[in-house]
């Protein structure tokens, strides 16, 4: 059986963990989140998050992915100021919507699949 098969059957599903975590963070902010807190608001046991997870920080670094994935990006401007201009201010309405679980992309930014998107963008505009 494959381990997503296994993860369905079970009611367990990475990405609702991954939500919660954020959820969680985004209330208490990074330095008040623990496993405990987490398993017992989802119900689990903390050992089924870390099974499906591997550590606390693999459970962050996915909360990270799924936050930074929540940045509006506005459509490129065609003018590197502009579009430079446009990523800081997306950037920093998603810091003003979150503020309590922005920090979790300085510890995980540059690191999981949502943020390529961000960086082809801004690397784009430095070119230009």
């Amino acid at each position: 059986m494959s381990r997503r098969a296994a993860t369905a059957r079970k009611g367990v599903d990475r990405q609702a963990i991954a939500a919660a975590t954020l959820e969680l963070v985004a209330q208490q902010g990074e330095a008040a989140f623990s496993l405990r807190r987490l398993g017992a608001a989802l119900r689990l046991d903390p050992m089924t998050l870390l099974h499906h997870f591997g550590s606390r920080e693999n459970l962050l670094r996915a909360a990270a992915d799924l936050l930074l994935a929540e940045l509006v990006l506005p459509p490129p401007a065609g003018a590197w100021r502009d579009d430079l201009e446009g990523f800081a201010l997306a950037f920093r309405t998603l810091a003003r919507r979150r503020p309590r679980a922005v920090e979790l992309l300085w510890n995980f930014g540059a690191t999981g699949k949502a943020d390529y998107r961000n960086g082809e963008r801004v690397y784009a505009a430095m070119l230009a």
